[in-house]
């Protein structure tokens, strides 16, 4: 199976900018994450004993640690807790042949406030992750 974060090239970039604003995370100097992308918020049992999903897809964005320069390209696209941004993301989906098939979303990107602050003297950031959720499928 092939590995996303080595094989997609995440892309990312501010409502205004649009999809035709897309950049790819290693043409800013970002390494790319590791992806825990969900198909949905939620699952119902049904009365006929199925399920269905409930709400759109949720994605986080995981690295193991950033740098505070990659920090601080990232936070550009999200300067408050939330912004509304595109991205393009590897999903669970096989389309067309295509393991962990990547999709664009229009996405509200959260600032995930993390578990310990930041050691100013490392420059970095440990356990560093991005929440985008109310994902739609772009065209």
């Amino acid at each position: 199976m092939s590995n996303p974060a080595i094989d997609t090239d995440f892309q990312i970039a501010t409502y205004a900018a649009g999809i035709g604003g897309l950049a790819t995370l290693r043409s800013l100097g970002v390494p790319n994450p590791r992806p825990v992308w969900v198909p949905a918020v939620d699952a119902a049992d049904l009365g006929d004993n199925s399920v269905r999903w409930l709400g759109a897809p949720v994605v986080m964005w995981r690295w193991g640690f950033v740098s505070q320069t990659a920090r601080d390209v990232l936070k550009t696209f999200c300067p408050g807790a939330g912004a509304r941004v595109y991205v393009v993301t590897p999903t669970t989906e096989n389309l067309g042949g295509v393991p962990n098939a990547p999709k664009t979303y229009l996405s509200q990107m959260i600032w995930v406030k993390p578990s310990a602050p930041e050691n100013p003297q490392a420059g970095r950031r440990l356990e560093f992750q991005i929440l985008f959720r109310q994902m739609v499928v772009q065209p």
